[in-house]
């Protein structure tokens, strides 16, 4: 496995991009596990299969079950989860591309997290903290210091205001 690069504004939006491009017809637009296949989705034993909601903890009903740290989740694009429709894209994605998708997955739990904290009384002034805080678990780019806060800041307030024009 390829080292993990930093964390930019343009690893995000590439990964938003290829996650439209190949993720969001099983995952959802927002990585809710609701895209549109998901009531054709059968494992090899023919039984239902429900894509995960990246916006929820790790090991919670419908959501990620071995965590959204950086290698789990790069291991998984790259080699597909075997007895699952989760295909391998190691052969259609490069590894810079497939750690695109990676970052721009973790943003999903990072923003979702980010919601729970302010929900429970998080304060204003504490958000860039609780956002560095709440990356350094999933990332060991974000760990060395690799990941650019006032990029990530700027990318939540443009992701927040399209939501508010487009629902």
């Amino acid at each position: 496995m390829p080292p993990e690069p930093p964390i930019t504004i343009d690893s995000l939006e590439k990964g938003q991009k290829l996650f439209t491009g190949n993720c969001m017809i099983c995952h959802g637009q927002k990585g809710e596990g609701d895209g549109p296949m998901v009531p054709v989705l059968k494992d090899i034993w023919d039984a239902p299969v429900v894509p995960a909601n990246f916006t929820l903890p790790a090991g919670m009903p419908g959501g990620v079950k071995l965590g959204h740290n950086s290698e789990h989740l790069f291991k998984s694009v790259m080699t597909g989860i075997g007895g699952t429709p989760m295909p391998v894209f190691e052969e259609h994605l490069k590894p810079g591309e497939i750690w695109d998708i990676v970052h721009y997955v973790q943003s999903l739990r990072v923003k979702a997290h980010q919601a729970e904290l302010v929900e429970a009384g998080l304060k204003e002034s504490d958000i860039e903290d609780a956002r560095k805080a709440i990356w350094a678990v999933l990332s060991p780019a974000a760990r060395r210091g690799d990941l650019d806060v006032e990029t990530l800041q700027a990318r939540r307030s443009s992701q927040e205001s399209q939501t508010e024009t487009h629902p």
